[in-house]
């Protein structure tokens, strides 16, 4: 069905997001209060840049759409609170379209007591989403990435090149493994079209510590650690061979001939955090809190910044890197990136 009349559609909105008996939606302005620091983040997706309506769902679109940017809220230990979102929709999209877009971004914002409160719509020939966030800080602080010190431990959430691997296999031309795509390689594909923020992590790290430097990888882990070291002027010193990489990437890379580690440095949307620790607060952290974490290595020095690649003792990484390359950081400017 095609679209209706914008104010039609605003009525739709408000049901597709329970917002129906909510005043955010309908004036000008959404009203809303915050109690302290307010943090703000916006993000943009662009059909044929950042996705492809024939790789993803519409629902599964709209859950990454709003996962992405929980995920910056996540990065500073904040609480998201609401979103306003701003479509531009081409003429191919319907109205079936966006109950599921909406569908699948309310579902992930329900589940963080995030609500949407508003947004803009216009006509295009590219299907664009443009997502503002706003969170509360925590009551313990704010995590930011310019605060590392030496000593302190470097940990990772998650694994990486999960993404990275689903991309690649949706884009593949293997009618093999396309075909048995979803039965073998499911959580690449998962980790790629509905990515978590780590919201309840970040706040389990602000609220046992005594300081936390952190930001999300939703550029790749590579990108995540030159930033950090850069902001703090500190020298970290990184194991790759600690890099926590799930067997299915792993599995994934070799049937198509790429490599695994390239892809968790490199590959970006894992959407997964790296903090830097002090030493005696990792020391300190309740089992739950560490099992989610990975150590990758230390903050060694004030001074200029920079990232080495070393092996240990017990790296599991046999390749030998020294250095990140610089060519492969993600460039959002670089036309040469794929879609």
């Amino acid at each position: 069905m095609k679209l209706s009349t914008e104010l039609g559609l605003i009525e739709d909105i408000k049901k597709w997001t329970k917002q129906v008996h909510s005043n955010l939606i309908g004036d000008d302005c959404a009203v809303l209060a915050f109690d302290g620091p307010v943090l703000a983040s916006t993000d943009s997706m662009v059909e044929n840049v950042h996705f492809k309506l024939s790789t993803t769902s519409l629902f599964d679109l709209g859950y990454k759409s709003a996962a992405v940017n929980l995920s910056d809220i996540a990065a500073m230990s904040g609480k998201p609170r609401q979103i306003l979102v701003g479509l531009i929709l081409p003429s191919y999209i319907t109205r079936e379209h966006l109950s599921d877009f909406y569908g699948g971004l309310t579902d992930c914002c329900s589940r963080y007591d995030t609500v949407v409160a508003g947004g803009n719509l216009a006509s295009g020939e590219q299907f664009s989403i443009n997502i503002t966030v706003l969170g509360q800080a925590h009551q313990k602080g704010i995590a930011k990435r310019s605060t590392a010190q030496e000593g302190d431990i470097i940990a990772v959430s998650g694994d990486f090149g999960a993404s990275a691997a689903g991309f690649n296999l949706l884009n593949c031309t293997d009618k093999e493994l396309l075909k048995n795509a979803q039965s073998d390689f499911s959580y690449c594909l998962k980790r790629h079209t509905k990515p978590e923020p780590r919201l309840e992590l970040s706040w389990q790290l602000i609220e046992h510590g005594s300081r936390l430097t952190m930001m999300d990888t939703s550029d790749g882990l590579a990108d995540a650690l030159l930033q950090m070291s850069r902001a703090s002027s500190v020298t970290f010193e990184v194991d790759p061979g600690s890099i926590p990489i799930h067997s299915k990437t792993k599995e994934l890379a070799s049937k198509l001939g790429a490599n695994a580690l390239e892809w968790a440095l490199y590959g970006g949307e894992d959407y997964e955090l790296l903090a830097c620790i002090p030493e005696k607060d990792f020391k300190e952290f309740k089992t739950e809190i560490k099992d989610q974490l990975k150590i990758l290595g230390r903050v060694k020095k004030n001074g200029p910044s920079s990232v080495k690649l070393i092996q240990t003792a017990d790296s599991k990484w046999n390749e030998s890197l020294s250095c990140l390359n610089m060519d492969k950081i993600f460039n959002h400017f670089d036309q040469s990136n794929p879609s």
